[in-house]
């Protein structure tokens, strides 16, 4: 019954029984057997299960009560333990989520500055932002190390053995780690989860279950690329440190260039993947309309800050040019959840196409590599990003 009832079943056993021993009646143990069955069978549902369990361990007079008074007080202190543990992770969770807000607040600030504007800095000012930047790579790995803390005892409370390096699933033929998956609402859409995961366990993230039910691209050939590579003009930093492997790709498999923006649309119906380097997503060059109306929309690598962030609208499906090329089908998208620093995607970029094209590997196994060029791993190097189901690279293939 209700917490009234409650109170009174035990507040009238328990008068029946002290009135009953100090009486001396010869019914005096049933009263205490009766009193003790009380405590035992309501335990769980009383303010104090432990307390409860433990006076009808001490009120029972046969080894047969007693030992279901002692089962009973097992439970109930096992669920102490969870109700605090689930208290302590709460307050975690408060914790690491405001640790969260202010890092992503501290990055939009530090990210709100032009290439002009740094330019005219002094040394000290430089230092002061990359004594920042420092800073921030920390606070985000101890988020993602609170997070990880989190998830373990979640798996554990649940009664699942969380994962091991030595447990994760592998192809039985290669003996290759199987890749994972992750359907993420647009409010977890910006934590870097990819973090949580062993370093080289390779993880894409969907935006529904749609491509689950589809026959997947999972090829691609390397001889259909075309890129675009500082369309601003004023990334030539970026520009002259991945020309090299551009020249190559030019040479080797007869990658073209998009340098005509009104070429673009063109480009991508004719390609298997779009390499775009520069600011932002190029939407300022491609807008989200265009790569709607795409019959066949190629690979996005969109190496630019905030790529891959989606913005909430509600009931509606989140918005973002990461959003636009999934919803235009496209088979993979990596992209950047928020700004980061040039010189590390510059390092990010050419390390991601050099795994991918030349080793096999699929693109989400190649960015976990990539990620680790990085000078700031978790700043910079979580920011990148995998939408998608695995796509590799066929060498042999030439279409």
């Amino acid at each position: 019954g209700d917490i009234h009832t409650l109170a009174k079943t035990v507040s009238l056993a328990t008068h029946a029984y002290k009135k009953a021993k100090a009486k001396s009646v010869p019914m005096y143990p049933q009263f205490q057997d009766i009193l003790a069955q009380v405590y035992r069978k309501l335990a769980l549902t009383m303010p104090d299960p432990v307390l409860a369990s433990q006076k009808a361990a001490k009120l029972s007079l046969t080894p047969v009560e007693s030992r279901l008074a002692l089962q009973t007080l097992s439970h109930a202190l096992r669920l102490k333990h969870s109700r605090e543990g689930i208290s302590q992770s709460l307050h975690s969770l408060q914790e690491a989520y405001g640790l969260y807000r202010e890092t992503r607040l501290s990055v939009e600030t530090l990210s709100g500055h032009t290439a002009e504007e740094a330019a005219a800095w002094s040394s000290t000012q430089k230092k002061h932002w990359w004594k920042q930047r420092v800073h921030l790579d920390a606070q985000l790995q101890l988020l993602v190390d609170k997070a990880l803390v989190l998830v373990k005892e979640g798996l554990v409370f649940c009664g699942v053995v969380p994962y091991s390096p030595l447990l994760l699933p592998r192809h039985a033929t290669t003996n290759t780690l199987v890749p994972g998956q992750t359907l993420l609402s647009t409010n977890l859409a910006g934590f870097p989860w990819e973090g949580l995961f062993p370093p080289a366990f390779p993880v894409s993230r969907l935006l529904s279950f749609a491509p689950l039910f589809v026959t997947p691209t999972t090829s691609i050939s390397r001889q259909r690329v075309h890129y675009m590579v500082n369309p601003g003009g004023d990334l030539v930093h970026t520009a002259q440190f991945l020309d090299p492997f551009l020249s190559r790709g030019r040479t080797e498999w007869f990658w073209s260039t998009c340098d005509n923006v009104c070429d673009t649309v063109s480009c991508l119906g004719q390609s298997d993947v779009f390499l775009y380097c520069g600011h932002g997503s190029g939407e300022r060059y491609i807008s989200r309309e265009l790569v709607g109306k795409l019959a066949a929309c190629p690979v996005a690598l969109l190496m630019g800050c905030s790529s891959a962030k989606l913005t909430n609208a509600g009931l509606y499906q989140p918005e973002g040019m990461v959003a636009s090329y999934v919803r235009a089908k496209s088979p993979a998208v990596v992209g950047m959840l928020w700004d980061v620093t040039d010189r590390d995607l510059d390092r990010l970029s050419l390390a991601l196409l050099t795994k991918w094209f030349d080793t096999g590997l699929s693109l989400a196994e190649a960015l976990t590599y990539a990620r680790h060029e990085c000078k700031l791993p978790c700043l910079n190097g979580l920011a990148a990003v995998c939408y998608g189901l695995p796509v590799f690279v066929n060498s042999k293939y030439n279409s």
